[in-house]
């Protein structure tokens, strides 16, 4: 998978997990392999039969964290095809809460209101949360994207589909986050509805 802001020299991405939803939720970096509860799989972005996963709404796939219990740099990315936006309702396709919204929430993305992807994270009772204005169009639904998150020190950088998301693409981050023992795809407060593929999730 191409990772956005690598400029090919320096420390490589490192793969702490990765799903290619190939036919089941096993880690091909490792042994993390994740449960699924409800998503069923269908054909990817290629039209390779039982190569993604879809989600109805009220399905998701639980992982172990890959995180240490709290991280300082790391890369989010997955494809997603969105049955849904628009619909004044939230749609998490990333992320996990363990009780309240901070503490208690692991860097998370939705399918926001209004066309926008809701990024949230938490440390030490302060939230670093904001939308991304337009990211999701209803012109794009059933549409493949490419979605990355990126932390980098104490900077937040969103990509989409290879080029860095403006406006607000780059946004201010603590030095590291709220991370708790499990993590979701699908889920967090609430349920995605559409399909995902390929989630990576790299040390940086």
């Amino acid at each position: 998978v191409c990772i956005p802001g690598s400029t090919g020299s320096g420390p490589e991405h490192t793969a702490l997990a990765y799903y290619h939803f190939a036919g089941n939720v096993d880690d091909s970096a490792g042994v993390n392999h994740g449960t699924i509860s409800g998503a069923t799989f269908v054909a990817d972005r290629f039209g390779r039969a039982d190569e993604a996963l879809e989600f109805d709404g009220n399905d998701y796939v639980t992982i172990t964290s890959p995180f240490p219990s709290a991280d300082t740099e790391f890369t989010l990315a997955l494809w997603l095809k969105t049955a849904v936006t628009n619909t004044g309702n939230w749609h998490a396709f990333i992320g996990y809460q363990n009780g309240g919204v901070c503490p208690g929430r692991s860097p998370s993305m939705w399918v926001a209101r209004f066309e926008g992807l809701h990024w949230d994270s938490c440390q030490s009772g302060t939230r670093y949360s904001g939308v991304l204005e337009q990211y999701f169009p209803v012109a794009e639904v059933n549409t493949y994207q490419h979605v990355v998150w990126v932390k980098l020190g104490t900077e937040y950088k969103f990509y989409k589909n290879g080029e860095l998301y403006a406006p607000g693409g780059t946004q201010s981050a603590a030095a590291s986050v709220e991370l708790s023992d499990n993590y979701w795809v699908g889920h967090v407060d609430n349920y995605f509805t559409g399909t995902i593929d390929e989630v990576g999730i790299f040390d940086f």
